[in-house]
């Protein structure tokens, strides 16, 4: 019967590949507390507003209204939108301003037609609300 020497890495790599993968675990644990930290927030009101056509590279005017149930504006909420054309790959990330009575605004340029679909993140420090939309972009020019 033959043994075989089995051979290890040295201590002080051992506790760093520890200290790693602690410090990696903390990390994925911290970031997935931020959202189940947060409640989703169903009595909002959230509306996509753009018009009918939009005009292929030109800038448009993207915006999104939120509100509460009752109709009331939310003035205070951080606002992003991804947009993603799926058939050319293309994905960009947009954050909206708040202009007045919950409306949020921002500029955007859309380079191609096609199926974009419009994904948004509404939140604030104890809520969130995603809505997503698909918006069909045929080529059209000013």
């Amino acid at each position: 019967m033959q043994v075989e020497k089995v051979q290890r890495l040295p201590i002080p790599i051992q506790i760093g590949l520890v200290l790693v993968f602690v410090l990696i675990g903390g990390a994925i644990y911290s970031t997935s507390q931020l959202f189940i930290s947060k409640e989703e927030a169903t009595n909002w009101h959230v509306e996509l507003i753009h018009r009918d056509q939009l005009a292929i590279g030109m800038t448009e005017h993207l915006q999104v209204l939120v509100q509460d149930k009752s109709g009331m504006p939310l003035t205070d909420k951080n606002v992003e939108v991804i947009m993603i054309e799926n058939s050319q790959s293309y994905q960009k990330e947009y954050v909206l301003h708040h202009v007045e009575g919950g409306l949020y605004a921002t500029d955007i340029m859309i380079p191609f037609s096609g199926s974009w679909e419009i994904n948004a993140v509404i939140e604030d420090s104890q809520m969130y609300r995603t809505e997503n939309w698909l918006v069909h972009v045929y080529t059209y020019h000013q």
